[in-house]
């Protein structure tokens, strides 16, 4: 499970209004049961923060990064690979460096 390649949510429960999952979590680790992921929610859902919240595009409509809600899941319970956001690493990054240290 690469870093960040974005997931469908699997979860009944939410996957309605956090239809993906960002893996978060550094390849080097992939042996560990859990993931570190944040949701991703659709553009309309809440007002993006500038460098919080970035925007990106995923299979057909536009989805925010949902950084404060970063969790921890099982791996298992991640759904299929639908998209890689490596290529915009630098945006997440600077969302979780934004969130930890307001940088």
């Amino acid at each position: 499970m690469p870093q960040f390649d974005v997931h469908r949510n699997r979860s009944p429960r939410s996957r309605k209004t956090h239809p993906y999952l960002l893996n978060i979590q550094v390849d080097h680790l992939a042996e560990n049961a859990t993931r570190v992921v944040i949701p991703l929610v659709p553009l309309g859902a809440l007002v993006p923060a500038r460098r919080l919240n970035p925007v990106f595009r995923i299979e057909s409509g536009d989805y925010i990064l949902s950084t404060l809600e970063i969790v921890n899941i099982r791996a298992a319970d991640l759904g299929d690979v639908v998209a890689s956001l490596e290529s915009q690493r630098g945006e997440i990054i600077a969302a979780l460096d934004f969130l930890i240290s307001g940088i």
